[in-house]
Protein backbone atom coordinates (compact mmCIF):
# COMPACT_ATOMS: atom_id res chain seq x y z
CA UNK A 1 0.00 0.00 0.00
CA UNK A 2 1.25 3.72 -0.50
CA UNK A 3 1.92 5.90 2.01
CA UNK A 4 -0.85 8.02 3.36
CA UNK A 5 -1.29 12.00 2.22
CA UNK A 6 -1.85 12.81 5.72
CA UNK A 7 2.16 11.26 6.93
CA UNK A 8 3.87 13.97 6.86
CA UNK A 9 8.28 13.75 8.21
CA UNK A 10 8.34 16.19 11.11
CA UNK A 11 11.74 17.78 11.78
CA UNK A 12 12.80 20.39 14.46
CA UNK A 13 15.99 21.27 12.38
CA UNK A 14 16.05 25.19 11.66
CA UNK A 15 16.39 26.01 7.69
CA UNK A 16 19.39 27.41 6.74
CA UNK A 17 19.07 31.32 6.44
CA UNK A 18 21.03 32.87 3.33
CA UNK A 19 24.18 34.07 4.60
CA UNK A 20 24.91 38.06 4.69
CA UNK A 21 27.94 39.50 4.49
CA UNK A 22 29.90 40.34 7.28
CA UNK A 23 29.64 44.00 8.57
CA UNK A 24 32.47 46.61 8.27
CA UNK A 25 33.14 47.32 11.67
CA UNK A 26 33.20 51.04 12.86
CA UNK A 27 36.14 52.99 12.79
CA UNK A 28 36.51 55.43 15.97
CA UNK A 29 38.97 58.09 16.04
CA UNK A 30 40.83 56.11 19.20
CA UNK A 31 41.71 58.81 21.68
CA UNK A 32 44.95 58.38 23.74
CA UNK A 33 43.55 56.61 27.34
CA UNK A 34 44.57 59.16 30.29
CA UNK A 35 46.26 57.40 32.58
CA UNK A 36 45.36 57.33 36.65
CA UNK A 37 47.74 59.62 38.15
CA UNK A 38 48.39 59.00 41.70
CA UNK A 39 51.11 60.68 44.50
CA UNK A 40 52.85 58.66 46.79
CA UNK A 41 53.50 61.12 49.64
CA UNK A 42 56.17 60.36 52.82
CA UNK A 43 56.31 62.58 55.77
CA UNK A 44 59.57 61.97 57.51
CA UNK A 45 61.16 64.10 60.57
CA UNK A 46 63.30 65.55 58.40
CA UNK A 47 61.77 66.06 55.06
CA UNK A 48 58.63 65.39 52.83
CA UNK A 49 59.25 63.51 49.87
CA UNK A 50 56.52 62.56 46.93
CA UNK A 51 56.83 60.16 43.84
CA UNK A 52 53.96 61.13 41.30
CA UNK A 53 53.18 57.64 39.24
CA UNK A 54 51.08 57.30 36.30
CA UNK A 55 49.29 54.22 35.66
CA UNK A 56 47.80 52.57 32.25
CA UNK A 57 48.05 48.98 33.16
CA UNK A 58 51.74 49.46 34.49
CA UNK A 59 52.99 51.95 36.86
CA UNK A 60 55.22 54.64 35.63
CA UNK A 61 57.24 57.01 37.30
CA UNK A 62 57.20 60.08 36.51
CA UNK A 63 58.43 62.78 39.08
CA UNK A 64 60.24 62.65 42.37
CA UNK A 65 60.11 65.53 44.76
CA UNK A 66 61.21 66.35 48.23
CA UNK A 67 62.10 68.90 50.09
CA UNK A 68 63.54 69.55 53.47
CA UNK A 69 61.07 70.19 56.71
CA UNK A 70 61.57 72.31 59.27
CA UNK A 71 62.94 70.82 62.66
CA UNK A 72 60.10 70.01 65.39
CA UNK A 73 57.52 69.46 63.13
CA UNK A 74 57.30 65.62 62.54
CA UNK A 75 58.74 63.67 65.68
CA UNK A 76 59.12 60.00 65.79
CA UNK A 77 56.48 59.77 63.21
CA UNK A 78 54.12 61.86 65.20
CA UNK A 79 52.75 65.51 64.34
CA UNK A 80 53.96 67.85 66.67
CA UNK A 81 53.05 71.20 64.59
CA UNK A 82 49.94 70.73 62.50
CA UNK A 83 49.98 74.20 61.40
CA UNK A 84 53.70 74.24 60.31
CA UNK A 85 52.99 70.61 58.28
CA UNK A 86 50.05 72.08 56.72
CA UNK A 87 52.17 75.25 55.26
CA UNK A 88 55.00 72.76 54.31
CA UNK A 89 52.64 70.58 52.56
CA UNK A 90 50.91 73.71 50.30
CA UNK A 91 54.44 74.86 49.38
CA UNK A 92 55.38 71.88 48.28
CA UNK A 93 52.42 70.54 46.30
CA UNK A 94 52.43 74.00 44.22
CA UNK A 95 56.03 74.29 43.96
CA UNK A 96 56.48 70.68 42.44
CA UNK A 97 53.01 71.16 40.81
CA UNK A 98 51.68 67.90 41.94
CA UNK A 99 48.18 66.75 41.69
CA UNK A 100 46.05 66.62 45.02
CA UNK A 101 43.21 64.49 44.29
CA UNK A 102 44.65 61.30 44.47
CA UNK A 103 46.95 61.25 47.52
CA UNK A 104 48.47 57.86 48.63
CA UNK A 105 49.69 58.07 51.94
CA UNK A 106 51.51 55.55 54.99
CA UNK A 107 51.21 56.20 58.21
CA UNK A 108 53.87 54.15 60.34
CA UNK A 109 54.12 54.95 64.05
CA UNK A 110 54.35 53.25 67.54
CA UNK A 111 51.24 54.53 68.80
CA UNK A 112 49.28 52.95 66.06
CA UNK A 113 47.26 49.87 67.33
CA UNK A 114 45.27 46.91 65.03
CA UNK A 115 42.63 45.50 66.95
CA UNK A 116 40.67 42.34 64.75
CA UNK A 117 36.87 41.66 65.89
CA UNK A 118 34.12 39.68 64.07
CA UNK A 119 30.89 40.93 63.29
CA UNK A 120 28.09 38.41 63.36
CA UNK A 121 25.85 38.87 59.76
CA UNK A 122 29.17 40.37 57.32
Amino acid sequence: MSESVWKKEITFRRKPKASKPPKEPKQRAKEPHKAREVVGLRIGSSQLAAARIANNGHAELQQLARVDLERGVVVNGEVRDADALTRALKGFFSSNKLPKGAVRLGIASNRIGVRIFDMVGI
